[in-house]
């Protein structure tokens, strides 16, 4: 109970560094050796109550190494529709644009499983920087359709992932206290410069 309470006054209503985006977008079965993939993903997002309503682009590219090893990288940007809402008594202190990179490998160990791990971090336009990383699983089944209806392929798997601040940003809202009582203070780096 403490430690929920430190957090909260230590973190009030600053705003959270983001956990990365992984696309799953790639069942659990290896590419031939040698294949490039790229794959462009478009998102909207809605927020609760209509807050914080945005959309998205990132880019995956993935080359197969070997039989059982991939790598690729990932990149992102996505876009805070409510960050000028005039009606908003907090207006401009909404972040307007996320940028992100991720560095990824998978591997595949057996068939209908892959492990994959990742390594990235991103920024936001009102100065709060990130670094992330990530790991978990995809398995599933391919199994052919009747006729000539191809093949499905259904997959999942758990995901598990952290994102770190190096630099906070201001705070979303500014009010007196924050939760838990802490005072207002200006924005702090969480990663002391060398």
């Amino acid at each position: 109970m403490r430690a929920t309470l430190l957090a909260c006054w230590l973190v009030g209503c600053h705003a959270m560094a983001p956990p990365p985006l992984t696309l799953r977008h790639q069942g659990p079965d290896p590419d031939p050796v040698g294949h490039v993939q790229v794959q462009l993903a478009f998102g909207l997002g809605a927020g609760i109550l209509g807050v914080d309503d945005g959309v998205g682009w990132a880019v995956k590219l993935r080359w197969q190494a070997t039989e059982a090893m991939q790598a690729g990288v990932d990149l992102g940007r996505g876009y805070n529709l409510n960050h000028r809402d005039e009606k908003d008594a907090n207006r401009g202190r909404h972040p307007h644009r996320v940028n992100w990179m991720r560095l990824a490998g998978r591997y595949h160990p057996v068939e209908a499983l892959a492990v994959e791990a990742g390594a990235g971090g991103g920024f936001t336009d009102l100065g709060m920087s990130y670094l992330t990383l990530d790991t978990g699983a995809v398995t599933g089944a391919r199994f052919e359709l009747p006729g000539d209806a191809g093949f499905a392929g259904p997959y999942a798997g758990p995901i598990v992932a952290l994102s770190v601040p190096v630099t906070q940003g201001p705070p979303i809202r500014r009010p007196k206290h924050f939760l838990g009582g802490g005072p207002a203070r200006p924005p702090r780096r969480c990663i002391p410069r060398t």
